[in-house]
């Protein structure tokens, strides 16, 4: 029956059920790997100390997570520093 079956699939898909699951695995992490990771960050045009401050006392207690401190120092506008 499991012969039959495989044969089956074989001839419908073209591989063997074993191999279209590797190469289903391999597209999955392909995709994983094309998505951006971070957002881009566009930066504030004039640098605002009063956030920043606020944000990195807040971080450095374990407030925010890195991502979402790199966020807002960006949205301070430490780029232009």
């Amino acid at each position: 029956m499991a012969r039959s079956l495989e044969k089956r699939f074989r001839k419908l898909v073209g591989t063997t059920p074993k191999k279209f699951a590797s190469i289903l695995h391999f597209n999955a992490i392909l995709n994983r790997l094309r998505a951006p990771q971070y957002p881009l960050l566009y930066g504030a045009s004039v640098f605002n100390t009063y956030p920043f401050k606020a944000e990195l006392k807040a971080h450095q207690k374990g407030k925010s997570d890195y991502r979402t401190f790199c966020t807002d120092c960006d949205r301070s506008g430490v780029r232009n520093w």
